[in-house]
């Protein structure tokens, strides 16, 4: 059970020499460089930057042109959206004049047949029917149908 943390131990201890023999040479090299290869070297380094700043300037510009077409599309959808909405309201709208319409006919057809049945059984309209009591007590929504009075 001791060996392994060793093992790890070594693997960690070996890593960590690679790495600084690594540095070394890096840093030899870098001391064995003419004032020209520096030069060239920080050249390359600010052209790639340029190179990439240019890159992540046409990707912001072809992103910014996406957000002005999804902004276009919004505006469209918002647009139908409305028109579909008001085209909706206008159709409640008639179909609920329809209904009603059609109820106030159908209404005023009840009340005809009512005063007609009212009317039929009474023997029609006169002094005897309207001044009778008894008429009234048995036909208590005549004046209503007949002239629009609570009775």
């Amino acid at each position: 059970s001791s060996e392994v943390p060793n093992i790890a131990r070594h693997r960690h201890k070996r890593k960590a020499e690679e790495v600084k023999i690594k540095l070394e040479m890096e840093d030899e090299e870098a001391q064995r460089r003419t004032p020209e290869q520096w030069k060239q070297i920080i050249s390359d380094k600010d052209e790639a930057k340029e190179t990439e700043a240019a890159e992540l300037k046409a990707q912001v510009e072809s992103l910014m042109e996406q957000l002005r077409e999804r902004d276009e599309q919004i505006k469209q959808l918002k647009t139908k959206h409305e028109k579909e909405r008001k085209r909706s309201r206008r159709t409640k709208s008639q179909l609920n004049e329809e209904a009603t319409a059609d109820r106030i006919e159908s209404d005023g057809q009840v009340v005809w047949n009512q005063c007609l049945t009212l009317l039929s059984n009474a023997g029609g309209i006169s002094r005897l029917t309207i001044f009778n009591d008894e008429w009234h007590a048995n036909h208590e929504d005549a004046a209503r149908l007949l002239w629009g009075y609570n009775s």
